[in-house]
């Protein structure tokens, strides 16, 4: 899970310390201290920094580029140009699957997402007519036609490399981590 860290210079001077930025209920009262800031300063905020540059690193600096004029991503691990396993990920060699309703939402935030896709080498499925399932010792009805229960079987390392290529076309949103051969 990413870390934000929006800045804003009417947030803290150079003298506060991050607890007491913080305060005893930690990221609640800075989610407060955002939006209070947002409505008192009726103005863009500057900059966000997201602290993990893995899929929901990648989405949360994508939803912030809406709001501050500066989104900068800082990932530890070197990142691979092409879908790739990494240290800070232990979970990309296990099998991964994109269930329906969080295909939708992907494809929603990132338009191109069945495209790039598809054009990565996933494989689209439809709920309804290529999964089957076993279920009280018998085989439960499929169909031949569509059912619009699709997403996609890939990688996790291709899902995040997709994600990563639309995210890094945004103007405002800067990576502090390399790439292989960087």
């Amino acid at each position: 899970m990413p870390l934000v860290v929006p800045f804003h210079d009417s947030f803290r001077g150079p003298s506060t310390s991050a607890s007491e930025w913080l305060g005893s209920e930690g990221l609640p009262q800075l989610h407060c201290k955002v939006i209070n800031s947002i409505m008192r300063n009726a103005q863009p905020l500057k900059r966000a920094i997201v602290i993990g540059g893995s899929i929901a690193g990648l989405l949360s600096a994508k939803a912030l580029s809406n709001c501050f004029e500066e989104v900068v991503i800082i990932e530890r691990d070197v990142v691979a140009r092409s879908p790739a396993e990494r240290v800070g990920v232990p979970q990309s060699p296990q099998p991964h699957i994109l269930l329906t309703q969080g295909y939708r939402l992907l494809n929603d935030f990132v338009p191109s997402l069945k495209k790039d896709l598809l054009a990565a080498g996933a494989v689209p499925i439809d709920w309804g007519r290529d999964f089957q399932t076993f279920a009280f010792g018998n085989w439960c009805a499929t169909t031949n036609e569509s059912t619009g229960l699709e997403s996609f079987s890939c990688t996790r390392p291709l899902l995040e490399a997709v994600i990563r290529q639309h995210v890094e076309q945004i103007s405002s949103i800067r990576r502090l981590f390399l790439y292989t051969g960087e």
